[in-house]
């Protein structure tokens, strides 16, 4: 959930992530991200938040998905 203050928030596989975000004309920054310290074996969060760090640039498709274009390797994350 992103508000228009540019504070965001999520629920994660295990706990709950959030932070500020920076977006204007397609492109999009993360910082002071945030991640609640339950632990959960096997969880794929820390992944999760690298692909924040990674994203450059932003668009939806279009049924409204989210897609975070990732800066590194051109790859892509989906939020649905």
């Amino acid at each position: 959930m992103f508000d228009e203050e540019g504070s965001f928030s999520a629920t994660t596989d295990c706990n709950s992530v959030g932070g500020s975000y920076s977006a204007s004309e397609g492109a999009i920054s993360f910082s002071d991200v945030y991640l609640t310290k339950m632990f959960c074996e096997g969880s794929q969060e820390g992944e999760f938040v690298d692909v924040l760090h990674a994203a450059e640039s932003y668009t939806f498709t279009e049924e409204g998905a989210l897609v975070l274009v990732l800066a590194e390797d051109g790859g892509r994350a989906v939020f649905r």
